[in-house]
C-alpha cells in the first residue's frame, strides 16, 4: 500500500510538473526587452502658400519665329517663307520659399509654384519592457494533504517556487 501510494504521489508529480510546464509559456523575449516599432505617416498638402518670394536674377532667351507669308518691311524688302525673325525675351528667375512645421523647401524658376507635396514622416513607437517576473510567491492552496492519518482535503498557505 505505501509503495502504490508513493509510486501514485510521484506519477502525479510528474505529471503536475509536465502539465505546468507547457500551460503556462513565457511571454516572447521581444517583449520582455521592450521593441521599437517605426511607422511611416504620410502627409499631403496641397496649394501651400509661399512664406517668401524673391527675385533672384534674370534671363535672357532667344527665339526664332518663322514668317508665314511674305511680308513686306520697308527699307528691306520682301522676306521669303524661309525667313524668321529672331526674337530675345528677358525672363526674371524667382525664388519661392515653403514651410510648415514638417517639411522646409525652396523653388527657383519663371513664375515657380509648388501644386502639392507628400511628406513622409518616421514615428518611432517604444515599448517598454514587461516587468521580470517573480519567482518566488506565497498564496492560500488547496488540495490533498498528507496527515498522519493518511491523506485528506486541506488548506493551507505555502510558498510556492516558479522553475520557468
Amino acid at each position: 500500500m505505501k509503495k502504490s501510494l508513493i509510486l501514485f504521489i510521484i506519477l502525479l508529480m510528474a505529471v503536475s510538473f509536465i502539465t505546468g510546464r507547457y500551460a503556462f509559456r513565457s511571454p516572447s523575449p521581444a517583449t520582455i526587452g521592450g521593441d521599437t516599432i517605426t511607422t511611416v505617416d504620410t502627409s499631403h498638402y496641397v496649394l501651400p502658400a509661399p512664406i517668401a518670394d524673391k527675385m533672384v536674377g534674370s534671363e535672357t532667351i532667344s527665339f526664332y519665329i518663322p514668317v508665314p507669308s511674305p511680308v513686306t518691311v520697308p527699307d528691306s524688302g520682301e522676306l521669303n517663307l524661309d525667313d524668321s525673325i529672331e526674337v530675345q525675351a528677358v525672363l526674371t528667375l524667382s525664388q519661392k520659399e515653403y514651410q510648415s512645421e514638417n517639411y522646409h523647401l525652396w523653388i527657383s524658376g519663371i513664375h515657380p509654384r509648388l501644386d502639392s507635396i507628400n511628406v513622409y514622416e518616421r514615428n518611432n513607437t517604444i515599448i517598454p519592457p514587461s516587468p521580470k517576473l517573480r519567482r518566488w510567491g506565497i498564496g492560500v492552496m488547496a488540495g490533498y494533504g498528507m496527515t498522519r492519518t493518511g491523506l485528506s482535503p486541506t488548506v493551507s498557505i505555502g510558498v510556492t517556487y516558479r522553475i520557468w
